[in-house]
């Protein structure tokens, strides 16, 4: 969790609009909850909120997308 708070912190800027979407993609992602860690995980932000976090989520048109 605190490794996602760090990457969120370096990659998103407050210059963000709040109509920026960003989705961060990653092999494995650990949500926290004691849960097994989701394959091909998929973080997808929106201005500077976290809109939706799953497996294998489309990438919303005219997201920039990062690979981790």
């Amino acid at each position: 969790m605190r490794k996602l708070a760090m990457a969120l912190a370096l990659f998103f800027p407050l210059a963000l609009q709040a109509d920026d979407v960003v989705v961060l993609r990653a092999a494995r992602l650990i949500d926290g909850t004691g849960a097994a860690p989701l394959s091909n995980g998929v973080v997808v932000v929106t201005g500077s909120k976290i809109t939706a976090v799953g497996s294998n989520l489309p990438a919303p048109a005219g997201a920039k997308v990062i690979d981790l």
